[in-house]
């Protein structure tokens, strides 16, 4: 009887996440009332590896949701949170958006016109002739249902150019200077909403990279150049003869990583002139020596077996050099980091804990932190509060080491970021944005809030 009663007291399991409703208005011409409409919602269900390609997580297989609507809109019930693809077609055409969905419902605004984008092709201050292809840009994530064709023009001998393209969508556009030996330059934006102006200035160029050891002046076969632009993230390898030709890359600030097998790692931080014949990038690499790997424990001093550890972490674009760890809690990166970098290492039994290469290597292991449990963050958005919010940044010491889900500002839903280490962490609410060459640029909008772990929810105003 006792244990009847005792069963009937037992904590059941945790509610599940509140399912939202996912409302899409479209704002369409009269001239498409008539036409049929069809909306898909396809969720994202496997994570982007760093070393794969921007679009390597695909969605087929993923769950999704169908309807077929008339009228302008539709409403979708009981969506589990988290991030879709959403296609509008209204006839032949279609519209495709990225979709973060939090356990708030929401209501999604299309503008389903192709206002006028014209402008000009610009080449060393004149107008040139040239060949622009307009595509959707998908982002993280791709499904061959929601290919979209591209839309192609030819400007001028003026370089005078006119498109029409979906208002709102963010595009990618490849263009190539007819009477240029140079490979297209892409630019990524996002269409406006009205009748506008927009010109394409081409200051990409070639870039040739020269990679050779540093000791011997031989060139490194196979070193793998990190970097990227308005597509996404790229990987080129050298040749037999140490090269990396890029057909194209943006003038101004370039930031890289070489990687190469037996050496150590060389960041590259240059400024590319805007000029055709620029001379090639000589990059040495140091042989490393040496063993590449490194023991990890647990605090309570057992292996940390199968940890999971991380170099070179980009907060912006997510993308981290994931470093294997084995059953005796040996992580081996392959390619030995440069003494400065900092090393990320976590297990689910202690927090994730940050250190020097440098310092590992010298003491050839080190031990995990205990685990502070999962940081909860309820934002409380004031008066003029931005909607565009869509990171929480976590550093510990300064160095970032973590980043949430995407969100908006306006929101009422928990950001939610597990395997943090006992102690004090920093958590900063950022904006992203991306530049016409794919350079993500972040915006901080509140001041970073420190927290010390274990912690209650913490609450953060926005302003």
């Amino acid at each position: 009887m006792y244990l009847c009663w005792l069963a009937s007291r037992s904590a059941g399991p945790p509610p599940a996440p509140p399912r939202p409703t996912v409302r899409v208005e479209v704002h369409a011409g009269a001239d498409l009332d008539a036409l049929p409409r069809h909306l898909t919602l396809a969720r994202a269900c496997r994570a982007l590896e760093a070393a794969a390609p921007p679009a390597g997580a695909s969605l087929k297989g993923c769950p999704r949701i169908e309807r077929d609507f008339h009228g302008n809109s539709a409403a979708l019930e009981n969506v589990e949170p988290g991030v879709y693809l959403m296609g509008l077609r209204i006839g032949s055409d279609q519209r495709v958006d990225i979709m973060a969905l939090g356990t708030a419902d929401r209501t999604e605004t299309i503008d389903f016109t192709r206002p006028r984008l014209h402008g000009r092709v610009i080449r060393q201050g004149a107008g040139v002739a040239a060949t622009i292809e307009f595509s959707v840009s998908q982002d993280l994530v791709s499904d061959d249902t929601f290919a979209s064709n591209p839309t192609t023009t030819e400007s001028e001998v003026s370089g005078d150019y006119e498109a029409r393209l979906w208002a709102g969508a963010l595009y990618i556009a490849r263009v190539t200077a007819t009477e240029s030996g140079n490979g297209p330059v892409q630019f990524r934006f996002v269409a406006p909403s009205s009748d506008d102006s927009r010109d394409f200035v081409l200051s990409s160029h070639p870039l040739h990279v020269r990679v050779h050891d540093a000791s011997s002046g031989q060139p490194i076969e196979g070193a793998k150049l990190v970097f990227i632009d308005a597509t996404g993230a790229q990987f080129p390898r050298s040749d037999a003869a140490g090269a990396i030709d890029l057909p194209s890359v943006a003038a101004g600030q370039f930031h890289a990583t070489l990687v190469a097998k037996n050496y150590v790692n060389k960041i590259i931080d240059v400024v590319l002139d805007d000029r055709d014949d620029a001379p090639p990038l000589e990059i040495a690499m140091t042989p490393r020596t040496g063993e590449n790997g490194f023991q990890v424990y647990l605090p309570d001093g057992n292996p940390a077996a199968n940890a999971y550890a991380y170099f070179r972490f980009d907060p912006v674009s997510e993308i981290r050099v994931r470093i294997p760890c084995d059953p005796d809690g040996i992580c081996d990166p392959g390619e030995r980091p440069g003494d400065a970098e900092w090393i990320a290492v976590g297990h689910p039994q202690a927090g994730l804990t940050l250190r020097r290469a440098g310092e590992i290597y010298a003491a050839g292991s080190f031990v995990l932190a205990p685990a502070g449990g999962r940081l909860v963050i309820h934002l409380k958005p004031g008066g003029a509060a931005p909607d565009d919010c869509q990171k929480a940044i976590i550093s510990i010491g300064g160095v970032s080491v973590e980043s949430s889900a995407s969100f908006t500002c306006g929101d009422r839903w928990p950001i939610e970021v597990g395997g943090l280490p006992v102690g004090p962490v920093q958590v900063t609410i950022v904006s992203l944005r991306t530049d016409d060459q794919g350079r993500r640029i972040e915006t901080p909008v509140t001041e970073p809030v420190n927290v010390q772990l274990p912690s209650g929810p913490v609450e953060i105003p926005i302003p």
